[in-house]
C-alpha cells in the first residue's frame, strides 16, 4: 500500500490498513493514505520518519521498521551507522512507544532481521513481532 488505504472485510469492517510510501525513496502522501479511512487507522510504513507525514491526523498503531536496532552499537549504544531521518534517531533503537495518551496512538519500531549497507549487525540483536491486536 504505497499511500493508500484498504478496509478489512466483516467483521473487522472498522479497521483500516493504511500505507505510507517509503521517506528515501519515495513521498509519503498522509492525506492520501488516510483518504477515506474513518475507522480504526492501522498504519505500515517503512522509517518511523513517515509519522511526520501523518501530521496530528489520528490512528490507532502503526507498525515501522528502517532502523535495524542501530545495526552496529559501538560501546555506550552509538550507532556505526547512521539513519538520516530525526524521528529514526530517536526511534533508533526500537521498542514499542505510546504516542498520545496511555494506550492511544502506539508505535512499534522492530529491529528486523535484516541489515542495511554494513553487511552485519553488533549489539543490535535481530527481532521480529507477533502482534495481537485487540480494538474495542
Amino acid at each position: 500500500l504505497v499511500n493508500e488505504n484498504v478496509r478489512l472485510p466483516a467483521p473487522y469492517d472498522r479497521l483500516w490498513v493504511c500505507g505510507l510510501d517509503n521517506t528515501e525513496q519515495g513521498v509519503p502522501d498522509g492525506r492520501r493514505a488516510l483518504a477515506g479511512a474513518d475507522g480504526i487507522r492501522l498504519i505500515l510504513m517503512h522509517s518511523p520518519d513517515g509519522l511526520t507525514a501523518l501530521g496530528d491526523a489520528p490512528f490507532a498503531v502503526a507498525f515501522t521498521g528502517h532502523v535495524h536496532g542501530g545495526q552496529f552499537l559501538l560501546p555506550g549504544g552509538i550507532s556505526l551507522i547512521s539513519s538520516k531521518g530525526p524521528l529514526s534517531q530517536r526511534y533508533l533503537h526500537g521498542g514499542v512507544f505510546e504516542l498520545g495518551g496511555p494506550g492511544e496512538q502506539i508505535l512499534l519500531v522492530s529491529r528486523g532481521i535484516g541489515q542495511g549497507s554494513l553487511p552485519m549487525r553488533f549489539g543490535a540483536d535481530p527481532e521480529v513481532h507477533v502482534c495481537d491486536l485487540l480494538f474495542r
